[in-house]
């Protein structure tokens, strides 16, 4: 007599061997999900607030009747200065200072 689950676990492990199998590739994470997520996904959500910030003082300076060309070229420079700037900042918070663990003295011992 088969006992009726064997089919099933068959089916399930994929092979018919005892230990189960699992997928062949695994989806969601990985190395470019990682680097998505913890890179460049910050990174464009900074730059995407600068740009529009950029933008939006452009278009008030142009609207006041200041020359476009002088405008866009400062207020390009001041953005780029800023984002420079930030970036100096955040490298700055992973630059390692100190001096680690101490290392313990070992005591000599006069032979006599």
């Amino acid at each position: 007599m088969i006992n009726p689950y064997t089919e099933y676990y068959i089916n399930q492990a994929g092979t018919g061997l005892t230990a189960f199998e699992g997928i062949q590739y695994q989806r969601g994470h990985g190395f470019f999900g990682d680097f998505w997520s913890n890179y460049l996904k910050p990174l464009g959500k900074y730059l995407g607030k600068k740009a529009l910030g950029t933008v939006a003082n452009i278009g008030t300076e142009i609207i006041d009747g200041e020359n476009v060309v002088q405008t866009l070229k400062s207020n390009l420079k001041k953005a780029g200065r800023e984002v420079y700037d930030d970036g100096v900042e955040r490298t700055k918070k992973f630059i390692q200072t100190g001096k680690g663990r101490r290392k313990r003295r070992i005591k000599k011992t006069q032979n006599n």
